[in-house]
This record gives structure tokens, sequence and C-alpha cells, in this order.
């Protein structure tokens, strides 16, 4: 108990201090904002000023007029701001996939970063950085700072959570998480990287309560959905072993109805399910709707091609296979996956 009241109270003062630097004077330089009109028909309006702050909920600006006004951000095509040189520099380390350069980076940006909005998208790319690099530990802290400043933000279509046994956060720190009962998301995060372990009965029920509390009616539909969503696929990836054709078919429909953003993780559930029961074709299916829709999530991505071009060297469609591998090795550098790809296509190259 002490050990969890001790990493709440890090945690919480971790927070405190970044708001505090968030809240310093901005440096005045004039941000542009595309913003859809809301009958989605009209051209889409470029409207100059400051961005005050920028949630998963709204966006709220003063305009260069001194005019305060809020969009709602799915209305929010574009912002045009001023990134600070090590923000720039982090963001040109993402685009080369140099992961340890782009940490480096976006770390310095942080630091120097002023604008709370900002320095919420510096550490979603930092958590991304480190799910790239199979680092789901330091990705998990990153994303509860996050979500404990915006708890509707974008970066849940990223959480890291365990989708296969390729990666997983420390053991520890996700029994830490799970402790954490006034943090959804934290115990979310735990259940879903300790139901490999002995752990596991602990965290199917920790699932299966937060499923049912989060799709209460009472609950704030917008901020309960990802947690829902996601809650409700970990409980079918612990029961894969067990799912049958039928539970694959009813799952699929379900997956149907949840957010786009919210599906990459469970696509590449019902592609395992589907491979389990012996359905290589389906389960290639659903493994390449990952770098088709979602290949910016990157570790997923790559275990998917990863996952199918193995199906397709089973099936002796060696060309399919080979095509598949040299795509991870062109997309996904840096990831768990790339130097497997590597090694796949020299021994199926012989």
């Amino acid at each position: 108990m002490n050990g969890c009241y001790n990493s709440m109270l890090v945690h919480r003062i971790l927070l405190a201090s970044w708001l505090c630097c968030a809240g310093l004077a901005n440096r005045g330089l004039a941000d542009l904002v595309q913003v859809a009109a809301s009958n989605g028909r009209a051209p889409t309006r470029a409207i100059e000023g400051t961005v005050l702050d920028y949630t998963g909920r709204v966006l709220k600006l003063q305009t260069a007029a001194g005019r305060q006004r809020v969009f709602p951000a799915g209305r929010i095509r574009a912002v045009q701001t001023d990134w600070n040189p090590e923000h720039q520099a982090g963001n040109q380390a993402w685009r080369q996939a140099d992961w340890q350069a782009a940490v480096a980076h976006y770390r310095a940006a942080n630091r120097a970063e002023s604008r709370a909005w900002v320095r919420r998208q510096i550490l979603s790319r930092l958590m991304r950085c480190h799910q790239a690099m199979g680092d789901l530990t330091a990705a998990g802290k990153l994303f509860l700072l996050i979500v404990s400043s915006d708890p509707e933000t974008p970066a849940y279509q990223y959480l890291p959570l365990c989708w296969s046994a390729a990666a997983a956060a420390d053991p520890k720190q996700a029994e830490s998480w799970l402790a954490e009962v006034k943090v959804p998301a934290a115990m979310l995060l735990g259940a879903s990287h300790l139901l490999a372990t002995p752990a596991r009965a602990r965290a199917l029920d920790a699932l299966i309560g937060l499923r049912q509390r989060q799709a209460r009616p009472q609950a704030k539909v917008s901020a309960s959905a990802p947690i829902s969503t996601f809650a409700t696929v970990q409980i079918w990836r612990a029961r894969a072993l067990e799912a049958t054709q039928d539970d694959v078919r009813r799952w699929t429909r379900q997956v149907e109805t949840f957010p786009e953003p919210l599906r990459a993780g469970p696509y590449f559930v019902l592609g395992a399910c589907c491979q389990r029961l012996r359905q290589p074709q389906q389960a290639t299916l659903f493994y390449l709707r990952l770098p088709i829709l979602y290949g910016d999530h990157i570790p997923l991505a790559a275990r998917a091609l990863l996952a199918a071009a193995r199906l397709q060297q089973q099936k002796q469609d060696q060309t399919a296979a080979i095509t598949l591998l040299k795509e991870v090795v062109s997309r996904y550098k840096g990831t768990i996956e790339y130097p497997i790809a590597q090694r796949l296509l020299q021994d199926w190259n012989k």
C-alpha cells in the first residue's frame, strides 16, 4: 500500500510541476487553426490567434482581435504554430525512425516548452517512441501523465496496452497500475500487462469491472468509450485460446461499432484468433488492416505484417511472404520486428 501511495504521490508532484511550467506565458507568436464548418459542407476556415488550450474535447483560441473562441476538437483539421528547435529536431528524427534521437530531442523540447497543449503533444510523441522501441513501461507512465492533464486525450488510440506476448510492461509496474483503483486508465494498463502472468485472474476481474463500470449510462461517453472498448477487447484476448468461430464472428460485428481510431488492437486480436482457428486467409486479412489502415500504430502494424508473412510462408507462398517482410524492413525501422524481418528475409531468400 505504501509503495502504491508513494507512486501516486510522485506522479501527482510531477504533474503539478509540469502544469506549473505549462502555465508560463506564451511567446506571443500567432497560431493558425484550420477549422471545418459545423455543417461539414462549407470550406475549412483558417483562423489566426493564440491557442490557449487544445484537448481531446475542445480547442480554445484567442483571436488576433482579442476575442476568445471555443471549437469542438472534432472540427480542427490542423494547427500551425511555432515549434521550438528541439521539437523540430525531434520531428525530423521521428520521420527517420531514429527513436533514440527523437526521445532525446523531445525530452529537451518538453523542458523548453511553456504551452500545456504543446507539451501534451510532445509527451504523446515520446510515448509512441517508447512503444516503437518496445519499452511499454515507459510508454505507460507517459500515457498516464497525459491523461491526467487531458482525460479525453486523442492519445487513447495509441494506448500502450499488451496485444501479444512479444512486448509487455514490467510486471511490478503493472501491479502498481492495477492498484490505482481511482484511475481507470491505470487499471486498464495494469490488467492488460498482467494477463499472461500469475495475476491473470485478478487482471481479468479488473477488466470485467472496468467494462461494466465504464459502460454505465451516467459515465461520460467520450471519456469512457476508450476504456470500455479496450477492456472488452482485452477480455477477448484473455479468452482467445477458447474462442470459437461464432465468437470471432460476433466480435467482428462488434468491432465495426467501435470508434474507428480504436480498432487497430481489436483487429490484431481477431487476426490472432483466426490464426489459432486455422483460418490463415481470414487471419491475414485482419492482420493487413493494420499496416493499411493504421500504419502509424508502429509496433502493432509491424507485428501484424510479420505475422501475415509467416502465414504466407506456411502456405508456401514465398513471394507474398518476402513482400510482406520487405514492408516491415522499409516502414518499421527500429522496432523489435525489424531485425526479425531482416533475418527471415536472409533465410527465406536462400
